[in-house]
Formats: structure tokens, C-alpha cells, sequence
């Protein structure tokens, strides 16, 4: 999940496969976003990673969260 910092509504994005990194695409330049991630199975949910905050560049760089 992912949002702008101060920001009340959280964006999902749900992967269904095992992955290293995940490239969020369409965000604001020089905005900081706040990144918390949650694991999932048949079993139930994980609790939630705590926060991670990072600031956007210009439109030609890419945010990675690793």
C-alpha cells in the first residue's frame, strides 16, 4: 500500500506472484510517499511493515522500493 504523506487514503496494489521489487509508476515529482506492505496465504494476513518514506525526483527517475 501507498500514499502521500499526510494523506488519508491508502492505494493498494496486490502482486500474486514472488517478486524482488515493485516499480510504482504515476507519482507526483517531488512528493514524499509513505510505502507499508502486508503478506498474505490461505492461513490469513501478516501484520503490516512499518512505514517506509521516500521522496520522488523529477519525471525522469523512477521510484524503486526494494
Amino acid at each position: 500500500m501507498y500514499r502521500q504523506e499526510n494523506s488519508s487514503q491508502w492505494n493498494s496494489v496486490n502482486l500474486t506472484l514472488d517478486r524482488d521489487f515493485f516499480i510504482l509508476s504515476g507519482l507526483q515529482e517531488w512528493m514524499v510517499y509513505e510505502v507499508k506492505m502486508q503478506s498474505y496465504n490461505d492461513v490469513g494476513n501478516s501484520a503490516f511493515s512499518p512505514i517506509h518514506q521516500e521522496r520522488t525526483r523529477d519525471a525522469s527517475k523512477i521510484l524503486e522500493i526494494m
